[in-house]
C-alpha cells in the first residue's frame, strides 16, 4: 500500500500533469503576460512621444503621434511634424520629399471617413456637380454634359484594408530648376515634393501618371507611389474639411486671381501678389490645410479619373488655378481637357503602403 501511495505522490508531482509541470505552465505564462504587458506600456509610451517608434512589422514602422495615435510609416521614412487629426508628415530620409497621412477606411465605421469619391456642390457654382449612385458616374451640367468614373485600384483598397489610411504629397508635384518650366519642356525634370519650389507644370496627364508611378517602388521603398486619384484627391478634402469647413466648395486662401498675399519667389525674395493678378507661386507659399498645400489654386492638378464629353474622352483635373476664383473653381471643382501639357497643370502624387 505504501508502494502504491508513493507511486502516486510521485506521478502527482512530476508526472505530465504533475504539480511541478503545472508550476512550471503557469510560471511560463507568467513570464508571457508580463512581456505583453510590458510590450503594450512600450507601445502606448510611444503614442505619445512624437516620432518615437513602438515596433517594425515587414518594412512599416509604427510612429507616435504624440495624441496617442500609432501612424504606418515606410521604413526609409521619417517623422516630421503634425498629428493624426491635423496632419501627420513624414519625410523621405534621402530626397526630403513630404508627405501627409489622411487616416480613411474602406467602409467608413466607427465615423471613420471612408475612402471613396465624393461630389461637392454649391449654391452659385457655374456648374451642377451631381452625383449618381446607381452606377458610380458623377455628372456636371454647365453648357455641357461632363461624367466622371473610376474604379477602384485593388491595391489601393488592400492596402486602405490593412493600414486605415494613406499619403498624400504635402506639396504640389515641383522641379528642383529654378527656372519655371514652359512649353518646350519634355517630362525629363525629377519631381520633388518639397516647399519653395517651382511647380512641374507644362506636364501631360500620360506623363505625369508615368513620373508619380516611377517615383517609388515596394519592392525599393516599402510603398508604392501613384498619380493621385479621384478618391484619394475627395478623402483628403473630407480630412481637409474635418479642421477647415467648406474647404472644397470655397478654398479661400489659395492662390486665385482674386487673391491677394504675401509670398516667396523661387529666389528666397519677399513678394505681393495682388488681387487680379495671375501668378503661379512656388510650392508651399499659400496657407496650408492639415498641413496640406494648394489643393485649391495655383495649378490644376491631373487625377487618374476617366472624363466623357460629347462621346469622347478626356482627363480629369481639379483644384482650379492661378487664374481661376475659389468660389467658381475651388478644391472640390471637377473639369476636364485633352491629355496635353498646359501651364496652368501641374500634378500631386500619392503614397501606398
Amino acid at each position: 500500500v505504501l508502494l502504491i501511495l508513493a507511486g502516486i505522490t510521485i506521478n502527482l508531482t512530476i508526472g505530465q500533469d504533475g504539480i511541478i509541470k503545472r508550476a512550471q505552465e503557469a510560471g511560463e505564462t507568467y513570464k508571457n503576460v508580463e512581456a505583453n504587458e510590458l510590450a503594450d506600456m512600450k507601445t502606448f509610451e510611444a503614442s505619445l512621444i512624437p516620432g518615437r517608434v513602438a515596433k517594425t512589422v515587414e518594412g512599416v514602422q509604427y510612429v507616435g503621434d504624440g495624441m496617442g495615435n500609432l501612424i504606418p510609416v515606410p521604413v526609409g521614412f521619417s517623422y516630421l511634424e503634425g498629428t493624426k487629426s491635423t496632419g501627420f508628415v513624414i519625410k523621405n530620409d534621402i530626397d526630403g520629399n513630404e508627405f501627409v497621412w489622411v487616416p480613411c477606411t474602406i467602409d467608413g465605421g466607427n465615423g471613420s471617413i471612408k475612402y471613396d469619391r465624393y461630389a461637392f456642390y454649391r449654391e452659385g457654382w457655374e456648374a451642377a456637380q451631381i452625383l449618381n449612385n446607381v452606377n458610380g458616374e458623377i455628372i456636371t451640367k454647365d453648357e455641357e454634359t461632363l461624367i466622371f468614373k473610376e474604379e477602384i485600384v485593388n491595391e489601393e483598397q488592400n492596402s486602405i484594408k490593412i493600414y486605415s489610411g494613406f499619403y498624400i504629397g504635402r506639396y504640389e508635384a515641383g522641379i528642383e530648376s529654378q527656372e519655371q518650366r514652359n512649353e518646350t519642356s519634355d517630362a525629363s525634370d525629377d519631381v520633388v515634393i518639397q516647399k519653395d519650389k517651382n511647380v512641374y507644370s507644362y506636364i501631360s496627364f500620360s506623363d505625369a501618371k508615368n513620373i508619380s508611378e516611377k517615383l517609388y517602388t515596394k519592392e525599393n521603398n516599402n510603398v508604392t507611389s501613384r498619380l493621385c486619384s479621384s478618391y484619394a484627391w475627395d478623402t483628403a478634402l473630407k480630412f481637409i474639411e474635418t479642421q477647415n469647413m467648406s474647404y472644397a466648395t470655397n478654398s479661400i486662401g489659395g492662390n486665385y486671381k482674386e487673391t491677394k498675399f504675401t509670398y516667396k519667389d523661387i529666389k528666397g525674395q519677399i513678394q505681393i501678389k495682388q488681387e487680379n493678378v495671375v501668378t503661379i507661386v512656388p510650392t508651399g507659399q499659400t496657407k496650408s490645410m492639415n498641413n496640406i498645400y494648394d489643393m485649391g489654386g495655383n495649378v490644376w492638378e491631373w487625377l487618374t479619373e476617366n472624363v466623357s464629353k460629347n462621346s469622347k474622352m478626356y482627363c480629369s483635373h481639379r483644384g482650379g488655378n492661378a487664374y481661376d476664383s475659389a468660389t467658381s473653381h475651388p478644391a472640390g471643382f471637377r473639369y476636364c481637357s485633352s491629355d496635353q501639357a498646359y501651364r496652368g497643370n501641374g500634378f500631386r502624387v500619392t503614397l501606398f503602403l
